[in-house]
């Protein structure tokens, strides 16, 4: 597919089939086995309540859940609602009582950091979510501020057991768990999302991402697309569990995730502001070789060295060696590329 066939597509509307395919997704992401435990006991029978309900085709439930799994989730056409579970990651410094955590992120259940940016994939029909994890207050709000306005947000019941808003000492009580599902049966009940029709969102392009040099297991660098989540680059492994020193990604483009002008591409490091208890800041940086659009290519001067040191990129800072110096060297710095077309 030609990029002039890609760009004639965006003059199509966005169809909507008289048919309904209502999902709800309950994602599980990194839990403790005690957590799992009363989530099998407590949560998961109050979702027949939900599989009850007629405005509801089915609910799929995703154990040990990974990042690809909520951005299908989130992107769906199908998907009325997602509900992730998990347990965060977090940083924390100082000593008791005033001990504080310093950053904090979601994780799946790979042990990968969910990019704070992953909601604003969330496809135009999506209607709640839900994220129910410890230290909320100091974890969720660089996620939920890239979630469309357009969905409803269910907050999970919390807790605090110093009773001075530490969001160190705030957990979520998966015994109370059930709660957010009365909030959503009752917002059901109610007819509040009885004017889902069944999106069509058809996939019309596929970018292809080459890289060199991503050393960080956990972070990754995101990938915007019109202020849309399309995809993250993690470092990937062989087999055996090397890291490949050169990677490359394809993330598919639906026809929602463009505009009728000008399209905005972004890739940059997810974890720019990551302290280390010293107060240095850990970032990876990538030489960042091509981006194709199909057969287009819209990154054409590579390698593009990306990231957020300009000089010394990668060293003394935890996150392995370079493999490719001498290109850090010559390659032009940015700290986050944008492209157009």
């Amino acid at each position: 597919m030609k990029l002039f066939y890609l760009l004639t597509l965006l003059g199509m509307s966005l169809v909507l089939s008289p048919l309904s395919a209502q999902v709800i997704h309950v994602l599980y992401g990194d839990l403790k086995p005690g957590q799992q435990k009363i989530l099998d006991r407590v949560f998961k029978p109050r979702l027949e309540d939900l599989k009850a309900l007629e405005q509801v085709s089915k609910v799929i439930q995703k154990p040990k859940a990974t990042y690809l799994d909520l951005m299908e989730a989130l992107r769906s056409p199908e998907s009325i609602g997602v509900i992730f579970l998990g347990h965060p990651a977090i940083k924390t410094k100082g000593v008791f009582p005033d001990k504080k955590i310093i950053h904090g992120y979601l994780m799946d259940a790979d042990g990968r950091y969910l990019p704070k940016e992953i909601l604003s994939g969330a496809n135009p029909q999506l209607k709640f979510l839900s994220i129910m994890t410890c230290h909320e207050s100091a974890v969720l709000p660089l996620y939920l501020n890239s979630l469309p306005d357009h969905v409803q947000y269910y907050k999970s019941p919390t807790h605090h057991i110093d009773g001075l808003a530490n969001p160190l000492y705030e957990f979520t009580s998966f015994y109370s768990t059930p709660e957010i599902l009365d909030k959503v049966l009752n917002d059901f009940n109610k007819r509040k999302y009885d004017d889902f029709k069944l999106l069509s969102n058809p996939k019309v392009g596929t970018l292809k991402i080459s890289i060199k040099d991503l050393v960080s297991s956990r972070f990754s660098y995101g990938v915007v697309l019109n202020d849309r989540f399309i995809g993250a680059l993690y470092a990937q492994k062989t087999k055996r569990g090397r890291l490949l020193n050169s990677s490359t990604y394809l993330l598919d483009i639906y026809q929602g995730d463009l505009t009728g002008n000008e399209n905005n591409l972004r890739i940059f490091p997810d974890d720019p502001n990551r302290p280390r208890p010293l107060g240095l800041k850990v970032v990876d940086d990538i030489l960042l070789e091509e981006v194709r659009l199909n057969d287009e290519i819209i990154v054409s001067k590579g390698p593009i060295h990306l990231g957020d040191q300009e000089f010394f990129p990668d060293m003394n800072e935890g996150l392995g060696f370079l493999a490719n110096e001498e290109d850090f060297k010559r390659s032009p710095f940015q700290s986050i590329w944008e492209g157009a077309w």
